[in-house]
């Protein structure tokens, strides 16, 4: 609906005009024969919407046109964020990086979008305006990793997490075996009996 005023003189009121919308004549206008103005409300269709105003009195006539465009506004749906790799909420991993992936829909740019890893904000992420995608990588601290993509526009905010549980894989060392005594190998001795030592290391038991 857009409101529209227009000037109409020499006329004695109301009856000596006609008001055409979209070539449909109507009455529905007030008129002021002391300010000469009429008022009236149109509800606009989509596209060009045609006004004629038409005064009349005994000398003559006279008439204006104007058209005002209507055009529909696009709605603006809120994001949605959806955390795609790793799917599950709780990912668990040997390793001390992991890729994160996510699509995000309904934001204008990277700037629309925020990304936490354990409260701090990370910057480090790329977005692709045409696949709508997020791609980041991610840096473990041993135990539990948290990371939050939110994304906000002017019709309300989306978020995903996820949990990530970096378990730090345990190096085990082979056996080392090192003789103590005989101190070298070809080593001579003239005893019958000798006491053999020797350090072996990274073995629980004999």
């Amino acid at each position: 609906v857009y409101s529209v005023e227009a000037r109409v003189k020499h006329v004695d009121g109301p009856s000596d005009i006609n008001l055409k919308i979209n070539g449909n004549l109507t009455n529905n206008f007030t008129y002021s024969t002391s300010s000469e103005l009429m008022n009236f409300n149109v509800s606009l269709v989509q596209g060009a919407n045609i006004i004629e105003i038409t005064g009349t009195n005994e000398y003559g006539q006279d008439m204006e046109s104007t058209s005002i465009i209507y055009q529909k506004p696009n709605p603006v749906n809120p994001p949605i964020v959806t955390i795609t790799n790793p799917m599950s909420s709780v990912y668990t991993t040997t390793q001390s990086t992991k890729e994160i992936g996510a699509t995000v829909l309904n934001v204008s740019s990277a700037q629309d979008i925020e990304v936490t890893i354990n409260g701090s904000n990370f910057n480090n992420f790329s977005y692709n305006d045409v696949s709508k995608h997020v791609q980041l990588n991610m840096n473990l601290q041993e135990g539990n990793n948290q990371i939050v993509i939110s994304a906000t526009n002017s019709a309300g905010s989306d978020s995903d997490s996820r949990t990530i549980i970096y378990n730090k894989e345990e190096v085990i060392e082979p056996p080392f075996v090192t003789f103590i005594n005989p101190p070298s190998s070809g080593y001579i001795v003239n005893s019958p009996s000798f006491e053999m030592v020797a350090e072996v290391t990274n073995v629980e038991s004999k």
